[in-house]
């Protein structure tokens, strides 16, 4: 609920946090709001999936996606902020983001396809 007026806002946003917004820190942050803050629901699902993983005591899974995320955030800032600078950095951070969803996505539903498989072993 709060991102909202935040993407709406992004240099009152930034007044929260900075001293002065017009300079070029404050710009940095304005710009990250712009960019990232639509794209944040990625990175609240994946946390939601690490939070899922821990509690159905798997959290290798957990560990295995935050690595996922740091090298595709690696790989794609290298490729990236040399062309589009700090934007190049951003969209690194939304891709990772993006990438590491999927593969979030693809875990849970081994994990839910291991289980059922299981559990009709133990029934039959």
């Amino acid at each position: 609920v709060l991102i909202i007026p935040m993407m709406i806002f992004p240099r009152a946003t930034a007044s929260l946090f900075l001293k002065e917004t017009y300079n070029q820190t404050g710009d940095l942050v304005v710009r990250y709001i712009t960019l990232c803050f639509p794209f944040i629901i990625f990175a609240i699902l994946n946390n939601s999936f690490h939070g899922v993983f821990r509690a159905l005591l798997v959290p290798k899974l957990a560990l295995l996606t935050s690595v996922i995320y740091m090298l595709t955030m690696v790989v794609c800032s290298l490729v990236l902020a040399p062309i589009y600078k700090m934007d190049g950095v951003y969209v690194a951070n939304i891709l990772a983001w993006v990438v590491e969803s999927i593969i979030c996505i693809i875990l849970f539903l081994i994990l839910l396809k291991k289980r059922k498989n299981n559990q009709l072993k133990q029934v039959q």
